[in-house]
């Protein structure tokens, strides 16, 4: 048998949550797309809290999808790695996306019409 320090571990977060305001798209200086977000989870156990988690969109999925549909409000799935990072004795805690699904219907977005018959369509 294995030893407990040899065995594989798991990073992984689900979520499903309203978006908080509008993704924002913007690029790192190597020019890869990053698309910034905050999502609300309100708690199973206790209505009356609600956690904001930010989390990140890398890429073509930041461009083409996060990006025009990712508005405030949309009931959203997010998965991916969970990171917590410490500055200034504060920590933050940030989801690195490897997929987004938004689960409510939207109204047409400009120059989005085919989307649904876009076999990239991660949604």
């Amino acid at each position: 048998m294995k030893k407990l320090k040899e065995m594989m571990t798991i990073n992984k977060f689900i979520g499903v949550g309203r978006i908080v305001k509008d993704i924002e798209l913007r690029f790192t200086s190597s020019g890869k797309a990053a698309a910034s977000g905050t999502i609300a989870i309100n708690r199973d156990y206790n209505k009356e809290k609600t956690d904001y988690i930010n989390f990140t969109v890398w890429g073509v999925s930041a461009e083409k999808y996060a990006v025009p549909f990712g508005t405030k409000g949309r009931l959203t799935l997010i998965e991916g790695e969970l990171n917590i990072d410490k500055n200034n004795d504060k920590y933050y805690t940030k989801i690195n996306v490897s997929k987004i699904k938004f689960l409510d219907k939207v109204e047409k977005v400009e120059g989005f019409e085919d989307v649904a018959t876009d076999p990239e369509c991660p949604f």
